[in-house]
């Protein structure tokens, strides 16, 4: 009790307390001082009536007054004290041997934590609060940009790691894939779904025909200069078989030279346009198709097509390789770094976490507080407080209403005593 005095000494000189809390702390003070003083002058006369000395009425009026008040006080000042000391039981008091607070903490840990769990953190509540605050973040330009730099910051700081452990899945899958469809019977089935349909259409026959024309075309120049060659070593080699080698080079010569080339180069040129020609080569081209689709059910196809797709399969493989060892760091590195991905992030990934946020919360948030047992937390925490430390705790939040109930007590004791004296 005079501990408590000096606190609340220290709280009137303390001028960074309210005024209000300053106030009921120098009643307090007051009311503690006045008491003592009460029961010193009640000490006091009873030693003088001992010794035969009878104080005057208006002392024993002042006295039963002021004994009264103290009364009410004392009676107060006990009682919250009692709330909490003995902090530890005290077996010689068999009426109070320990402080109502740390006699039943178990009970009222687990009395608050059952109160607070039903009745306080209403998990559809703290769901709508944490969708709130979720909403309110992931709606605010600022906030986006910050959680896509610490995502970015994030997966680069672990970026080794990322990739070396998607690595062998990415091999495992790549090479589940290469066995899955470089097989003959997707081959086969791409020949006869795909391919012989598509060489067999009208307009496939009329492109590879119009592009192999445009293609002879354009070499009719070089196509000219061969013609020429080879028809000078033609005429110069009979010339010189059949007349003993008497002026082939000469005739040969004089033959070429006679020849408009430029003449023979259009003439080329337009037998190559002529519709005739057109329907000759594409006519080939149906026959190709047909031979082809046969040459590949003998056995000379069949081994062809086994070798394509070995050397096929090989060549995808050193590629899955390839990308794996060198490129899959890279293209990692690329995605990081690209600010066409992550402003994709921010317009079309994040509106839909809000949505799937939402969800979450509202779905799980019962599930967590069921896991997390706040009920059971709060006993816990209860257990485990010092019973002084929480004693300091509550002075120091309450000071200001335990000094009025002490007050109050004071004054309702005087005021009874007052009324004792005005009735007797």
């Amino acid at each position: 009790m005079f501990a408590g005095t000096r606190k609340r000494l220290q709280i009137v000189c303390n001028k960074r307390s309210s005024r209000s809390v300053r106030v009921f702390a120098l009643l307090e003070v007051f009311c503690f001082y006045a008491s003592v003083v009460s029961l010193l002058a009640l000490a006091a006369q009873c030693v003088a009536q001992a010794l035969g000395y009878s104080p005057g009425a208006i002392t024993r009026a002042l006295t039963r007054v002021s004994l009264s008040a103290a009364v009410g006080y004392l009676t107060n000042s006990l009682a919250i004290e009692m709330l909490f000391k003995p902090y530890e039981p005290v077996k010689w008091l068999k009426v109070w041997p320990q402080g109502l607070v740390p006699r039943n903490k178990s009970k009222i840990g687990r009395q608050l934590g059952s109160k607070v769990a039903s009745e306080l953190l209403k998990p559809e509540e703290i769901a709508n609060k944490l969708c709130a605050m979720a909403q309110d973040y992931l709606h605010d330009e600022h906030s986006k940009r910050e959680l896509v730099e610490y995502v970015v910051k994030l997966l680069n700081n672990y970026k080794n790691d990322i990739v070396a452990t998607v690595t062998p899945a990415v091999e495992t899958i790549c090479r589940k894939l290469l066995d899955m469809y470089v097989t003959r019977e997707n081959f086969e089935r791409l020949w006869e779904e795909a391919i012989r349909p598509k060489l067999q259409q009208s307009a496939t026959r009329e492109f590879m025909t119009q592009r192999i024309i445009a293609g002879l075309n354009q070499h009719v120049p070089q196509l000219t200069v061969a013609l020429r060659r080879q028809l000078a070593v033609t005429i110069r080699d009979y010339v010189n078989h059949s007349l003993l080698g008497l002026g082939g080079d000469t005739i040969a010569l004089g033959v070429v030279e006679f020849i408009d080339w430029h003449g023979v180069e259009n003439l080329i040129r337009n037998k190559l346009n002529e519709p005739q020609t057109v329907t000759i080569i594409k006519d080939i081209l149906a026959t190709q198709v047909n031979d082809l689709q046969n040459w590949l059910h003998t056995a000379e196809g069949q081994a062809k097509v086994e070798e394509v797709l070995k050397t096929l399969e090989r060549y995808l493989a050193d590629a899955i390789d390839r990308f794996i060892n060198f490129d899959l760091a890279r293209v990692f590195d690329s995605i990081l770094n690209s600010p066409k991905a992550w402003r994709w992030a921010q317009e079309a990934l994040i509106p839909k976490l809000k949505g799937l946020t939402e969800q979450f919360l509202q779905e799980k948030t019962g599930v967590f507080l069921e896991k997390i047992n706040i009920d059971e937390m709060i006993a816990e925490s209860v257990e485990r407080q010092n019973t002084r430390e929480f004693h300091q705790m509550v002075n120091d939040l309450t000071a200001e209403h335990l000094g009025a109930i002490e007050t109050l007590g004071y004054v309702l004791g005087g005021l009874i005593g007052m009324l004792q004296l005005l009735l007797g």
